[in-house]
């Protein structure tokens, strides 16, 4: 979380409205644009939704910061 809206505020230079540690707003005019916090999701290899994408190993270090 914390490097996402390091992006957003520090690169981009979007003005925070709101923060805690699971939640983030920033102000962009007429809209909000709200980050928050969400679990790893991984599906087991063994069905065949999990087979398709790859080894565990491969899904979660593409989730991994």
């Amino acid at each position: 979380m914390e490097q996402s809206v390091g992006f957003y505020k520090d690169i981009l230079g979007m003005p925070l409205k709101y923060q805690t540690n699971e939640w983030t707003e920033f102000q962009t005019g007429a809209t909000t644009l709200a980050l928050h916090l969400s679990k790893l999701r991984v599906l087991p290899c063994n069905t065949a939704e999990g087979n398709r994408r790859g080894s565990i190993n491969d899904r979660v270090h593409r989730y991994r910061p």
